[in-house]
């Protein structure tokens, strides 16, 4: 990321929006209108929020002809899930931990799965670029990027128990 500092610390991770926060304010005008609405929400960077994206976790991520759809599952505060939906997009890159084998985490199929080995989302940070926005993602084990046109952010209300 750019300007959001994610730094690992021997206890855990240090998080900083502080940097990202303060240009936001410049970046505004160049950031397409779902972009603008998701980046500038208080709540998005507010750690006792319940809309804040810290810890919430990749539940799908499904590409369609026209848009790219990103799902994220509560965190342990959150009474809602967050979907992004992307449109426009250019580029969709997954980074992750790679395997770790024997006795690590394992999914259906006896493989690794993805979405553990990308872990809890710590930060984001969306940025404008010149084919829209770029918005990456920073797990504890990975980083999605997505360059799209532009993206709507909508929290969903939990279904019931």
């Amino acid at each position: 990321m750019q300007l959001v500092r994610i730094e690992r610390t021997a206890t855990g991770f240090a998080l900083d929006p502080r940097p990202y926060l303060a240009r936001l304010p410049a970046l505004r005008p160049e950031l397409p209108p779902g972009a603008e609405a998701f980046a500038t929400d208080p709540a998005h960077y507010d750690f006792a929020s319940e809309r804040c994206v810290k810890d919430l976790k990749l539940a799908s991520l499904v590409v369609t002809e026209d848009a790219v759809v990103l799902r994220c599952s509560f965190n342990d505060v959150a009474p809602e899930q967050l979907v992004i939906r992307y449109t426009g997009v250019t580029a969709l890159l997954i980074e992750a931990a790679p395997p770790t084998g024997a006795g690590g985490p394992t999914g259906p199929d006896g493989q690794d799965g993805l979405r553990e080995r990308l872990g809890p989302l710590q930060l984001d940070e969306v940025l404008p670029h010149p084919h829209g926005c770029t918005h990456e993602l920073g797990h504890i084990g990975g980083t999605v990027r997505i360059t799209a046109g532009d993206l709507t952010a909508t929290w969903l209300p939990r279904p019931p128990a």
